[in-house]
């Protein structure tokens, strides 16, 4: 049962940061074109 919550946060740790900097990323290049 304490493998989840590691789990968890260990893939939050990598798809929170790509998707707070992705988003915006996307939106620029897709957005001015």
């Amino acid at each position: 049962m304490t493998a989840a919550p590691v789990a968890l946060s260990l893939i939050c740790s990598f798809i929170c940061p790509i998707t707070l900097l992705g988003n915006p990323a996307e939106i620029y290049l897709y957005g001015t074109q």
